[in-house]
């Protein structure tokens, strides 16, 4: 950037590994904390910042999918994973979030609400996130 002006067409790819115990379609959207604050009365985030993710028949038996978000401009965010119950034909964009099913984030095992456990910076291409679904049935064993 000329006289080390950042331009807002910096962007940046945020990756990683979802794990799961149940084979569903998957939502991962990317928030930032004004998204945050309302997301269970708003629909999710349009494209770029949600991938709706249908697993293969491999990917189901091992229990694991990647994932890549493209285009993230930078800024905090925090990225939260929802199962389409339905499996609505909607784009994933004009939903709201399904409550009757668990949440997951990144940076916890088990989703608090809390903002400031799941934010995290994106200023960098980021890999290597590690995001696992926790059935409710299998918390209590």
């Amino acid at each position: 950037a000329l006289c080390g002006l950042a331009y807002a067409s910096e962007v940046y790819t945020v990756s990683g590994e979802f794990s799961f115990s149940k084979a569903d379609v998957i939502i991962l959207s990317l928030y930032t904390e004004q998204g945050f604050r309302n997301f269970k009365n708003s629909t999710l985030p349009p494209a770029p910042f949600t991938l709706k993710i249908v697993p293969t028949l491999e990917q189901k038996k091992i229990g694991k999918v990647p994932f890549k978000f493209f285009s993230i401009p930078e800024g905090t965010y925090c990225i939260l994973a929802f199962r389409d119950i339905n499996e609505s034909q909607e784009p994933a964009s004009c939903r709201h979030v399904n409550l009757h099913g668990d949440i997951a984030s990144y940076k916890v095992r088990r989703f608090s609400g809390n903002w400031d456990q799941i934010k995290f910076r994106v200023d960098k291409n980021i890999s290597g996130i590690k995001i696992e679904f926790i059935d409710s049935a299998s918390r209590n064993k």
